[in-house]
């Protein structure tokens, strides 16, 4: 287990196993408390100071240990998940073995994660057998059933996750051949569900993601990121609301455009139309009529018979 510092560039182990048959699983950090708790595969939960000095190591579980967290209302508080098929519920201050359990809840799967939920006291389990189980104070409600998150062995375990301020469930999705609503080439999306519910809310699908399998999703304090691990690669999420207003503005100038272009030709119509119906008046009134012709023609006659008599008298 090691500490990075993205700033210096640094990396500090604080534990190793030293056996490649001997790995940690789970993590958490208490910064109120200034610990950090970490679960191996055979077990065991060792705490450490945030500098890495060891406070203690216990065998909190018969098999390995798939999550480990620290309560947001109670620092003191952490609950630990198993593939022993148990949720357990734990006082940090204070440890002395699997004796000094709070509160165990017994499964009848292995588990694969329980998260305590920050805007109250319940928890998300999912197991392995595509189920989320939705914990309260005293019942538990089977949330969300046969969701799409097959497990083979060889990938990290799929977990579902609380949005930190409202009650809506993330979770990974690896369609399973075996599900009778099975579709040939179904896309493996992240899912978001009401944490109440149940009820699908959206699928998230990135192109970028390609055919990885996404099995853990975490968010910040503030819900506006997220963060998503496949394999050993890792995206950060945010919402696309800029995007969304951009669209939002693009189509509203198309449709302000539209109807300029609209009021323009219209305009453009209407004028025309007046100097169409201005120039027929003028025309009118510069035509002769037939009688101004007559008038015309005589007036040209008389002029030409005096050009003629004043030419003989001067002859």
């Amino acid at each position: 287990m090691t500490v990075h510092d993205f700033h210096l560039k640094t990396a500090k182990p604080y534990l190793a196993t030293g056996d490649w048959d001997n790995w940690y699983t789970a993590l958490d950090i208490s910064f109120p408390g200034r610990v950090i708790v970490v679960g191996d595969n055979r077990g065991n939960v060792t705490q450490l100071t945030l500098d890495g000095e060891s406070l203690w190591k216990e065998k909190l579980h018969n098999q390995k240990v798939t999550h480990i967290e620290f309560s947001p209302r109670a620092p003191w508080c952490i609950v630990t998940a198993s593939v022993d098929r148990t949720v357990k519920v734990w006082d940090v201050r204070n440890m002395k073995g699997k004796k000094n359990c709070l509160h165990t809840l017994p499964h009848e799967k292995p588990v694969n994660a329980a998260h305590f939920r920050i805007t109250g006291g319940s928890q998300l389990i999912i197991h392995r057998q595509n189920n989320v189980r939705h914990y309260g104070l005293t019942t538990s409600t089977m949330a969300i059933e046969n969701h799409h998150a097959y497990q083979p062995k060889h990938i990290s375990l799929m977990q579902a996750t609380w949005h930190p301020l409202r009650d809506i469930v993330v979770v990974g999705r690896y369609p399973d051949p075996n599900f009778p609503s099975y579709v040939e080439g179904e896309p493996r999306t992240v899912d978001f569900f009401d944490g109440v519910s149940g009820k699908l809310l959206h699928q998230h699908l990135d192109r970028g993601v390609g055919k990885n399998i996404i099995s853990c999703n975490l968010f910040n304090a503030t819900g506006d990121r997220m963060l998503s691990g496949a394999g050993v690669d890792v995206w950060i999420w945010k919402p696309n609301f800029d995007e969304i207003r951009r669209k939002e503005r693009k189509q509203e100038n198309i449709e302000n455009d539209n109807f300029d272009d609209d009021s323009t030709d219209n305009e453009d119509k209407n004028n025309l139309e007046k100097k169409r119906k201005k120039k027929d008046s003028n025309l009118k009134k510069k035509r002769p009529s037939k009688k101004d012709d007559d008038i015309d023609d005589i007036k040209k006659k008389i002029k030409k018979t005096e050009s003629k008599k004043g030419r003989t008298q001067k002859r």
